[in-house]
């Protein structure tokens, strides 16, 4: 190789290899990149504040990025109100407020620190209802960049999964503490939907003839009104049923009924018959009415109740007995569902103090929002059963002759640390949970599960109280993961 080439070569050789890199200090100890943001998550009962901030250092300028979000069934950006900082080490604090959000759930806040040493930084937000109140306690102020450089930090937050709060106020997210509670032992049964007892009218004919329907004719689900005519019964033209007969008898036997009645009627204003005599007479009469009025040739059946046609078990002509059900009318006011217990579960509840049913529509519903109640359990087995019925108000989804799934629930049972079941994911038969260990960083757990109850389940392994679970929008977290992209944070800029 040509020396005068080689020379230049060896020198820009040299002189990488004693360069510091830019993520290193070097030999005089300065730092040729960004302090590192600090970032907190503090909780009240009602909002949780996530906080970023470059170390604090006398004479520079510390922007605030602080993100509210209140805490409910769903966790939603703060939208309105105002936020303000102080920071105390010694003397009168240092103060600022941001009169509104730069945007929805975002308070800018800025302040220049004057003081070095131990610092108490409190946030406040006040939405024009509450005041919150959250308190960073072990703040520090350092004299100079060098000496923040060089400073210890917290640990990471465990967890590797990066989840802005942009996205989790995007959709219906919300966590849930850890926690541990009584929890009751359960047996999941399918179980059939019927009418209640007395939400459930059987139509029959009270004398034989022939179906004709009525106006417009009933039809199954048809809503119906207490008195509206369903059917007419007509005897004319029956051969062997011998109507004619029969009407004739029922007249003749109210005609004696009547002369019975006027007969002793005069008797008793002249006090020759006594006041039972009458009201016999009075009854024999009423009777004799009844009985012309149902062997008529035409009779009309009607609704006893409001609701809506059932079953139809007649068709237009069909010739029907006395007695014969002609429809059943019913209404889901109320319900009655009825599950069968295999004995040996049902030694495990060994009582049944409430229960969760589960729609065709995949709703979970409890007792106390269906204002349901267990109505019998049985006291005998019926083969290898033991019958048990619930009452509840109808529902969507909840309806006569569907098969649902019941969760019956033991007496409150043992402590255990439950989440919802809509925490828990699958994947590979493994299942797990996302836990936030920091505002912004979510840590995938594995867990062993125990029973549930058809909202919540036992958590055997892998969570601790006091860990905040994703209990709403986990799937959206997961499909966040498997996109690929880490959204990077520094909202403090």
């Amino acid at each position: 190789m040509n020396k005068y080439v080689l020379f230049p070569l060896l020198y820009a050789a040299l002189m990488a290899c004693q360069r510091p890199r830019h993520d290193e200090k070097d030999t005089r100890g300065h730092d040729h990149g960004e302090m590192e943001s600090l970032t907190y998550t503090l909780y009240t009962d009602s909002v949780e504040l996530f906080v970023e901030f470059k170390p604090l250092v006398v004479g520079q300028e510390t922007h605030f990025a602080a993100h509210f979000t209140r805490l409910g069934s769903l966790f939603t950006p703060v939208d309105h109100g105002a936020a303000a900082v102080s920071l105390s080490v010694l003397g009168a604090p240092q103060y600022d407020l941001a009169e509104d959000p730069d945007s929805p759930g975002i308070f800018r806040l800025t302040l220049t620190p004057a003081q070095e040493g131990p610092a108490r930084l409190v946030f406040t937000l006040h939405d024009g209802v509450r005041r919150d109140t959250l308190a960073i306690n072990d703040a520090t102020v350092h004299a100079t960049a060098e000496e923040a450089q060089h400073a210890e930090r917290p640990a990471a937050p465990a967890g590797d999964i990066t989840f802005l709060k942009e996205q989790a106020w995007r959709i219906p997210f919300s966590l849930e503490l850890v926690r541990s509670a009584p929890f009751a032992r359960s047996v999941r049964v399918a179980a059939e939907v019927e009418p209640a007892v007395n939400a459930e009218e059987v139509v029959t004919a009270r004398t034989a003839g022939i179906v004709q329907l009525a106006g417009e004719a009933p039809l199954e689900g048809m809503v119906v009104t207490k008195g509206r005519t369903l059917f007419t019964l007509s005897s004319q033209g029956v051969v062997g049923a011998n109507a004619g007969a029969t009407l004739q008898q029922a007249r003749n036997d109210l005609e004696r009924a009547k002369a019975d009645l006027e007969r002793t009627e005069s008797l008793y204003k002249d006090r020759l018959v006594t006041q039972d005599e009458m009201l016999r007479a009075r009854n024999a009469f009423a009777n004799a009415e009844v009985l012309v009025n149902q062997s008529g040739s035409a009779q009309t059946v009607s609704a006893g109740i409001n609701g809506y046609v059932r079953t139809l078990r007649v068709r237009e002509g069909q010739f029907v007995q006395p007695g014969e059900v002609l429809a059943t009318i019913a209404t889901n006011d109320r319900l009655s569902i009825h599950a069968d217990v295999p004995l040996r579960a049902f030694g495990v509840l060994g009582a049944v103090a409430d229960a969760r049913i589960r729609t065709m529509e995949g709703k979970v519903h409890t007792m106390a929002e269906l204002k349901g109640r267990v109505q019998s359990v049985g006291r005998a087995a019926d083969g290898a059963y033991i019958p048990v019925r619930l009452e509840v108000n109808g529902a969507p989804g909840v309806l006569p002759g569907a098969v649902i799934e019941a969760w019956l629930l033991s007496p409150t049972g043992a402590e255990a640390l439950t989440i919802p079941l809509s925490a828990v994911l699958e994947q590979e038969g493994r299942t797990y949970c996302y836990v936030q260990t920091a505002g912004e960083t979510m840590d995938k757990r594995v867990i062993a599960l125990g029973g549930n109850d058809g909202l919540r389940v036992e958590v055997k392994e892998g969570l601790h109280p006091g860990e905040r679970v994703v209990s709403i929008g986990a799937l959206d977290v997961k499909l966040a993961t498997a996109s690929g992209t880490m959204p990077a944070h520094g909202h403090e800029h």
